[in-house]
């Protein structure tokens, strides 16, 4: 079955070879709906597949449902994050957003970033839900 929605973003890792979490922040989706994402790495410990094999997705059970995957990748690769969904009986209201979000571990907690529509710039300064990156809309 083919998803209703899929998008594809390039990621660029760390400067440095770090250990950090990469994946998906849900609002509002309704819950009879599933989704998955996949972000290649460059051997297989370094690969996110989400949900895993043998499943090809995963239910939405929360309307504000995040998953994070943590990752560790040598510095600066670079590959691309694949996220896909699929709409169950109920059609997602105007203001539900699926948003791609990195999150770095740093000494006095952990560091979010929202990337929509863009690569890991500027995710590895020292910043906590940064108002000025907006959620949008991408399906």
């Amino acid at each position: 079955m083919a998803p209703n929605w899929e998008q594809t973003i390039p990621v660029a890792g760390p400067p440095d070879t770090l250990r950090f979490g990469i994946g998906v922040q849900m609002r509002n989706m309704p819950t009879d709906g599933w989704f998955a994402f996949n972000v290649p790495g460059y051997d297989a410990e370094s690969t996110i597949i989400f949900p895993p094999p043998p499943n090809a997705r995963s239910p939405v059970y929360r309307p504000d449902l995040a998953v994070l995957v943590m990752v560790t990748w040598r510095a600066g690769f670079v590959s691309s994050m694949t996220m896909r969904w699929w709409q169950g009986a109920t059609a997602p209201p105007p203001d539900a957003t699926i948003t791609p979000v990195i999150a770095v571990p740093a000494a006095d907690g952990v560091l979010f970033d929202t990337f929509p529509n863009s690569t890991f710039d500027e995710p590895w300064e020292a910043v906590r839900m940064r108002p000025d990156v907006l959620v949008t809309r991408t399906f």
